[in-house]
């Protein structure tokens, strides 16, 4: 089932007229990082959204991409965390564009021509930079429906550490990994497909449905492969656990 994340609230600072009210400055840091809270000794602070940055001491220390709010009695301040790890370009995630928009987002990429994808309207593929090996985009009706990245499988700790900067799990079965942004914006399917005989890890990304209780339902008209490399789903998996354990708990 899926998870419900909790969604992003941001409270100003204290007011000027509360004379034990201090001003502390607000953060940016990268994800797995820490900073100290200046002139934040000796004061119990909470985090707004713990699965972005969480708080101990006068720690704070950084997750999921994101501004969440650190408060206490004396002021509140805000964090941004930035990503420490890209290992590609997020595609276009802007649900119900169309293929000119798409093109236009794309255009430092090359557009891939073959099977006559440069007339079609319901796809488009583009050669991908960095660590990804390949991007596409489906539409119905000239809107976007779903983007994928095609990432080499030696990637696999690049690509865990990738997702987990910007997607909270939220479900996994024998085949594939579920994930969803803090947002609730937009839901991930990864697993593996085989392409002209290679194996890649394949992140799915889809529009998020409030109505949608079951994140695995997402992708009931997905393309799914049979032809699972269930040895690299498993290196996947154990790589995203051992990363997940580092981090604050979805639950």
């Amino acid at each position: 089932m899926l998870m419900t994340v909790c969604s992003l609230s941001f409270i100003s600072c204290g007011g000027d007229d509360d004379d034990e009210s201090t001003s502390f400055e607000n953060m940016e840091i990268l994800s797995g990082s820490s900073a100290t809270i200046k002139n934040g000794e000796n004061i119990s602070w909470t985090s707004k959204q713990s699965l972005i940055a969480s708080v101990s001491g006068n720690t704070v220390t950084g997750h999921i991409i994101g501004t969440t709010t650190i408060s206490s009695t004396k002021g509140t301040f805000n964090v941004t965390v930035q990503p420490a790890n890209t290992l590609y370009d997020e595609p276009c995630l802007e649900w119900g564009a169309s293929t000119t928009r798409i093109k236009s987002f794309m255009k430092s990429y090359t557009q891939m021509t073959g099977n006559n994808n440069n007339t079609s309207t319901e796809a488009l593929a583009y050669y991908g930079t960095k660590g990804a090996y390949m991007y596409g985009y489906l539409f119905s009706n000239n809107k976007l429906k779903s983007s994928i990245v095609f990432v080499k499988t030696y990637y696999v700790e690049a690509l865990v550490k990738h997702l987990t900067e910007r997607y909270v799990k939220v479900d996994s079965d024998d085949d594939h990994i579920y994930m969803i942004d803090i947002d609730k914006k937009t839901v991930v399917m990864v697993g593996t497909v085989k392409l002209n005989g290679t194996y890649y890890y394949a992140v799915l990304y889809n529009g998020y449905s409030n109505n949608t209780n079951k994140t695995t339902s997402l992708f009931t008209n997905a393309t799914r492969t049979t032809d699972i490399d269930t040895n690299k789903h498993e290196e996947l998996m154990n790589a995203l656990n051992a990363e997940l354990n580092k981090r604050p708990s979805s639950k």
